[in-house]
């Protein structure tokens, strides 16, 4: 199975097992779980919240640098998934920490996969995961998700985590994938079902259309 259909397969919930369900907010669940092969598992889960579009179409907000960054560091991240990762981090950290399981499973590896809003906070979850504990492999799914950083983002991302095991899925014309326009994300971009017109409908039938997404993804080297 390629490392794209795995992020499927987490961020759908298949051939993984649960271990702790958690909503840190109104706006997003996370399930943490072991994946088949042993991995962490965790799935940033879609928000049917009127914020999930407020931020992702909140092309105003300005890039702040990450708390882990140096003085001197360009890194900029999108303010408005920074600020919601901050909000929950320590309780997210703690779960992982204070859970045998997925503390073992981290070492094996991580695959780290979300959809529209989740797949947004998906690169800058991972980092942090990367730079606090002893992972494995790590694997990428920012699934339909809109871009949270800039330049200097991606390159140190890509220090940390490989690219090729990164990937940034668009389906057809979905508008998401393509906000706030000035911003990048890192990895592989995938784009399915090419389009020229922009589409809302598309953004659903990325985050929801399961076989058809797997389809698609096993055609992905």
């Amino acid at each position: 199975m390629n490392k794209l259909c795995r992020c499927y397969d987490v961020a759908f919930n298949n051939n993984t097992q649960t271990i702790i369900e958690k909503s840190f907010s109104e706006e997003i669940d996370v399930k943490f779980g072991v994946y088949i092969d042993g991995s962490l598992a965790i799935n940033l889960a879609p928000s049917k919240q009127k914020i999930d579009w407020r931020i992702n179409f909140d092309f105003l907000r300005r890039k702040v640098k990450p708390f882990y960054a140096k003085q001197e560091s360009k890194v900029r991240v999108h303010g408005g998934y920074l600020k919601e990762w901050y909000r929950w981090r320590d309780r997210f950290f703690t779960i992982i920490q204070t859970n045998e399981v997925l503390l073992q499973a981290i070492e094996r590896g991580l695959i780290i996969s979300g959809r529209s809003k989740g797949g947004g906070e998906a690169s800058i979850i991972a980092i942090d995961l990367v730079r606090n504990f002893n992972c494995g492999e790590v694997i990428v799914g920012m699934l339909e998700a809109p871009k949270v950083g800039n330049q200097a983002f991606v390159d140190s991302v890509e220090k940390y985590i490989l690219k090729e095991n990164m990937f940034h899925v668009r389906y057809g014309a979905d508008i998401v994938t393509m906000i706030p326009p000035t911003f990048k994300n890192p990895g592989k971009f995938i784009w399915f079902n090419k389009k020229k017109f922009i589409s809302f409908l598309d953004h659903a039938i990325g985050c929801f259309n399961q076989e058809r997404m797997y389809e698609y993804a096993k055609g992905v080297e």
